[in-house]
Protein backbone atom coordinates (compact mmCIF):
# COMPACT_ATOMS: atom_id res chain seq x y z
CA UNK A 1 0.00 0.00 0.00
CA UNK A 2 1.61 3.21 -1.18
CA UNK A 3 0.70 6.32 0.78
CA UNK A 4 1.01 9.97 -0.18
CA UNK A 5 2.55 12.55 2.15
CA UNK A 6 -0.98 13.68 3.02
CA UNK A 7 -2.04 10.12 3.88
CA UNK A 8 1.07 9.60 5.99
CA UNK A 9 0.36 12.87 7.78
CA UNK A 10 -3.24 11.84 8.49
CA UNK A 11 -2.02 8.54 9.89
CA UNK A 12 0.53 10.33 12.07
CA UNK A 13 -2.27 12.57 13.37
CA UNK A 14 -4.49 9.55 14.14
CA UNK A 15 -1.60 7.86 15.95
CA UNK A 16 -0.86 11.02 17.94
CA UNK A 17 -4.50 11.54 18.94
CA UNK A 18 -4.75 7.87 19.91
CA UNK A 19 -1.66 8.16 22.11
CA UNK A 20 -2.70 11.39 23.83
CA UNK A 21 -6.23 10.20 24.63
CA UNK A 22 -4.98 6.79 25.80
CA UNK A 23 -2.36 8.30 28.09
CA UNK A 24 -4.66 10.91 29.65
CA UNK A 25 -7.66 8.65 30.24
CA UNK A 26 -7.56 5.47 32.35
CA UNK A 27 -6.61 3.05 29.58
CA UNK A 28 -4.48 0.26 31.00
CA UNK A 29 -5.26 -2.96 32.84
CA UNK A 30 -7.93 -5.61 32.30
CA UNK A 31 -10.99 -3.33 32.71
CA UNK A 32 -9.76 -0.38 30.76
CA UNK A 33 -12.67 1.02 28.75
CA UNK A 34 -10.07 2.50 26.40
CA UNK A 35 -12.02 5.21 24.59
CA UNK A 36 -9.52 5.13 21.75
CA UNK A 37 -10.82 1.70 20.74
CA UNK A 38 -13.30 3.74 18.69
CA UNK A 39 -10.42 4.50 16.31
CA UNK A 40 -10.44 0.81 15.39
CA UNK A 41 -13.51 1.66 13.29
CA UNK A 42 -11.60 4.10 11.05
CA UNK A 43 -10.22 1.35 8.77
CA UNK A 44 -13.83 0.41 7.99
CA UNK A 45 -14.03 3.71 6.08
CA UNK A 46 -10.62 3.34 4.46
CA UNK A 47 -7.98 0.63 5.05
CA UNK A 48 -5.26 3.25 4.93
CA UNK A 49 -6.23 4.34 8.46
CA UNK A 50 -4.86 1.00 9.70
CA UNK A 51 -1.33 2.35 9.82
CA UNK A 52 -2.20 5.23 12.15
CA UNK A 53 -4.25 2.93 14.36
CA UNK A 54 -1.56 0.27 14.67
CA UNK A 55 1.16 2.86 15.25
CA UNK A 56 -0.99 4.61 17.88
CA UNK A 57 -1.54 1.34 19.74
CA UNK A 58 2.18 0.53 19.71
CA UNK A 59 3.22 3.97 20.98
CA UNK A 60 0.45 4.24 23.59
CA UNK A 61 1.35 0.85 25.03
CA UNK A 62 4.82 2.12 25.92
CA UNK A 63 3.15 3.45 29.09
CA UNK A 64 1.70 0.06 30.00
CA UNK A 65 2.90 -1.71 33.12
CA UNK A 66 3.66 -4.69 30.86
CA UNK A 67 6.10 -2.64 28.75
CA UNK A 68 7.50 -4.29 25.65
CA UNK A 69 5.08 -7.21 25.97
CA UNK A 70 2.07 -4.91 25.70
CA UNK A 71 3.69 -3.07 22.81
CA UNK A 72 4.14 -6.38 20.98
CA UNK A 73 0.94 -8.19 21.92
CA UNK A 74 -1.35 -5.16 21.99
CA UNK A 75 -0.14 -4.22 18.53
CA UNK A 76 -0.46 -7.85 17.41
CA UNK A 77 -4.05 -7.88 18.68
CA UNK A 78 -4.90 -4.84 16.57
CA UNK A 79 -3.06 -5.97 13.44
CA UNK A 80 -4.45 -9.52 13.47
CA UNK A 81 -7.95 -8.29 14.24
CA UNK A 82 -7.83 -5.95 11.24
CA UNK A 83 -6.51 -8.70 8.95
CA UNK A 84 -9.36 -10.98 9.97
CA UNK A 85 -11.94 -8.21 9.60
CA UNK A 86 -10.68 -7.26 6.14
CA UNK A 87 -10.93 -10.89 5.06
CA UNK A 88 -14.50 -11.21 6.38
CA UNK A 89 -15.88 -7.89 5.09
CA UNK A 90 -14.32 -7.74 1.63
CA UNK A 91 -17.70 -8.37 -0.04
CA UNK A 92 -19.76 -6.16 2.30
CA UNK A 93 -21.05 -2.74 1.31
CA UNK A 94 -22.84 -2.05 4.58
CA UNK A 95 -20.82 0.24 6.85
CA UNK A 96 -22.88 -0.76 9.88
CA UNK A 97 -22.29 -4.44 9.18
CA UNK A 98 -18.56 -3.79 8.80
CA UNK A 99 -18.45 -1.96 12.13
CA UNK A 100 -20.37 -4.69 13.94
CA UNK A 101 -18.11 -7.40 12.51
CA UNK A 102 -15.10 -5.26 13.44
CA UNK A 103 -16.38 -5.00 17.00
CA UNK A 104 -17.00 -8.75 17.22
CA UNK A 105 -13.54 -9.63 15.90
CA UNK A 106 -11.67 -7.15 18.12
CA UNK A 107 -13.66 -8.47 21.08
CA UNK A 108 -13.00 -12.13 20.28
CA UNK A 109 -9.32 -11.52 19.59
CA UNK A 110 -8.86 -9.93 23.02
CA UNK A 111 -7.85 -13.41 24.18
CA UNK A 112 -4.35 -12.31 23.06
CA UNK A 113 -4.35 -9.57 25.70
CA UNK A 114 -5.85 -11.83 28.36
CA UNK A 115 -3.27 -14.52 27.70
CA UNK A 116 -0.44 -11.98 27.87
CA UNK A 117 -1.65 -10.63 31.23
CA UNK A 118 -2.30 -14.11 32.64
CA UNK A 119 1.17 -15.35 31.68
CA UNK A 120 3.04 -12.23 32.81
CA UNK A 121 1.29 -12.19 36.19
CA UNK A 122 1.69 -15.97 36.63
CA UNK A 123 -2.04 -16.25 37.14
CA UNK A 124 -3.18 -18.54 34.32
CA UNK A 125 -6.11 -19.52 36.53
CA UNK A 126 -7.54 -16.05 35.88
CA UNK A 127 -7.29 -16.25 32.07
CA UNK A 128 -11.07 -16.46 31.61
CA UNK A 129 -11.68 -13.59 34.03
CA UNK A 130 -9.13 -11.47 32.16
CA UNK A 131 -10.59 -12.50 28.82
CA UNK A 132 -14.11 -11.60 29.91
CA UNK A 133 -12.88 -8.26 31.23
CA UNK A 134 -10.94 -7.33 28.08
CA UNK A 135 -13.72 -8.57 25.81
CA UNK A 136 -16.38 -6.64 27.70
CA UNK A 137 -14.26 -3.47 27.74
CA UNK A 138 -13.60 -3.59 24.02
CA UNK A 139 -17.15 -4.53 23.07
CA UNK A 140 -18.70 -1.78 25.19
CA UNK A 141 -16.44 0.98 23.86
CA UNK A 142 -16.62 -0.12 20.23
CA UNK A 143 -20.42 -0.55 20.26
CA UNK A 144 -21.14 2.67 22.16
CA UNK A 145 -18.87 4.73 19.91
CA UNK A 146 -20.32 3.53 16.58
CA UNK A 147 -22.81 6.44 16.56
CA UNK A 148 -19.98 8.86 17.45
CA UNK A 149 -17.82 7.63 14.57
CA UNK A 150 -20.78 7.77 12.17
CA UNK A 151 -21.52 11.34 13.29
CA UNK A 152 -17.87 12.32 12.84
CA UNK A 153 -17.90 10.76 9.39
CA UNK A 154 -20.80 13.02 8.41
CA UNK A 155 -18.65 16.00 9.38
CA UNK A 156 -15.20 14.82 8.27
CA UNK A 157 -15.97 12.25 5.53
CA UNK A 158 -13.22 9.82 6.54
CA UNK A 159 -12.82 8.06 3.21
CA UNK A 160 -12.76 11.26 1.15
CA UNK A 161 -10.38 12.90 3.62
CA UNK A 162 -7.94 10.02 3.25
CA UNK A 163 -8.22 9.93 -0.52
CA UNK A 164 -7.92 13.66 -1.24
Amino acid sequence: MKLSIRQLTLNAMIAAIYVVITIFLPSYGPLQLRLTEMFAHLPMFNKKYSIGLILGVAIANIRSEFGIYDIIFGTLHTALSLLIVFFIIKESDSLMKKMLINTAVFTAMSFILALMVSILTNELFFFWVNYASFAASIAIVMLVTIPVILFLDQQIHFNQTMER
